[in-house]
């Protein structure tokens, strides 16, 4: 037995869905290898830049892995940029990739896009006759509670349909929710 543990594996990344990359996936591109060139070029000289290429300060592979991360929205900061790449040098430069992140990745998608409504016109419904259809309903005539203005009892009909009931009132069939007192020959028996 040796007195050696093993060493803590690093934080997993995440498993990300292929893609159609678009516009500000290749803007985001072109903007980290200007920065890996101009980086480069500062930190280790022009010799190495045209000697090993900008892949000195980050491979091909880190920076693919950086534009897929943004599509997803997965690197917001640093510490999430390292757990993402595994790149060495994320403390270092991770600022700066962030920035370029933000700055040119594309916007995040709005849950509720909101739409202005259509005006209704006199020649589609006119508005206050569609606000007389819910007083055409009955409560207290009927034996029903809570459902609208009163209408004479002949002109409802009671409709049970599977373990719903709905309720006809000349051509239109309104559900309602509960009118067991309003059935009493079926008060003995469960729907």
């Amino acid at each position: 037995m040796s007195n050696f543990s093993k060493p803590l594996a690093p934080p997993a990344c995440s498993c990300l869905p292929k893609y159609d990359r678009t516009q500000h996936d290749y803007t985001l591109l072109d903007a980290i290898g200007q920065w890996q060139e101009q980086t480069t070029a500062s930190v280790y000289g022009w010799h190495h830049l045209n000697g090993m290429g900008p892949s000195i300060l980050m491979c091909n592979a880190i920076v693919e892995r950086i534009v897929d991360c943004a599509h997803h929205c997965k690197i917001a900061s640093v510490q999430e940029l390292k757990r993402e790449m595994g790149w060495s040098d994320a403390d270092q430069f991770g600022g700066e990739v962030i920035t370029l992140i933000q700055r040119h990745a594309a916007p995040l998608a709005t849950p509720f896009v909101s739409t202005p409504l259509r005006l209704i016109t006199s020649s589609t419904v006119n508005a206050t006759q569609a606000l007389q259809v819910p007083s055409l309903l009955n409560t207290t005539q009927a034996g029903l509670s809570n459902v609208g203005a009163p209408v004479p009892k002949r002109k409802i009909r009671v409709v049970p349909v599977g373990r719903k009931i709905t309720m006809s009132i000349q051509h239109a069939t309104v559900p309602v929710q509960k009118i067991h007192h309003a059935l009493p020959q079926q008060q003995g028996k469960r729907m």
